[in-house]
């Protein structure tokens, strides 16, 4: 899997953990042991970068899906991650 590829796997992760668990975000910690990623700093890494792209940002030390879009994820070729 791509770097690319990961970070889109993650936003996917992302939105359908939010979709299962009415809109709570999952934690870094969740996401490293969806991936098997021993390093907070895996999911770090990605979550920067959909913020970079856009598609997450933070709030009150949580990450957030901008627009509000978790319930339909945006396709990727839209947006250069």
């Amino acid at each position: 899997m791509t770097e690319t590829e990961t970070t889109q796997a993650v936003f996917r992760l992302f939105c359908d953990f939010k979709r299962e668990h009415d809109g709570a975000p999952p934690t870094v910690r969740e996401i490293n042991t969806a991936f098997g990623w021993s390093s907070s700093a895996s999911a770090q890494n990605h979550l920067k970068k959909l913020e970079r792209a856009g598609l997450l940002y933070r709030k009150d030390r949580r990450w957030c899906v901008r627009g509000g879009s978790w319930q339909m994820a945006p396709a990727f070729t839209e947006v250069d991650i």
